[in-house]
């Protein structure tokens, strides 16, 4: 025999758990970060243009972050990490020439 057990929907919302996949923190990290844009009244293809201005300089910074941990990065072989760093080089022009 099944009984049922009643529950409060305090009970249930006690055993309810939710999880983001990284996908969706990364969303809403991004609506967060924005939001001063968002609640400003700027007309609408400003407001977009700063996002993407902002989205471009985050970008600028991880690629910039990332040929520092190459240059201090001893366990690469000299010509690898030459083109390595050419590679990244190349990236971070392509981001500063669309900034």
């Amino acid at each position: 025999q099944n009984t049922a057990v009643e529950r409060s929907p305090e009970e249930v919302r006690e055993g309810l758990r939710v999880s983001l996949s990284n996908l969706g923190k990364s969303m809403s990290a991004s609506a967060e970060k924005n939001k001063d844009i968002d609640d400003s009244d700027l007309p609408r293809a400003i407001k977009d243009l700063l996002k993407m201005i902002r989205e471009l300089r985050a970008q600028i910074a991880e690629k910039q972050a990332q040929i520092e941990a190459l240059m201090s990065d001893q366990s690469l072989d000299p010509e690898a990490k030459r083109q390595q760093l050419e590679g990244l080089q190349s990236e971070l022009a392509s981001l500063n020439g669309a900034l």
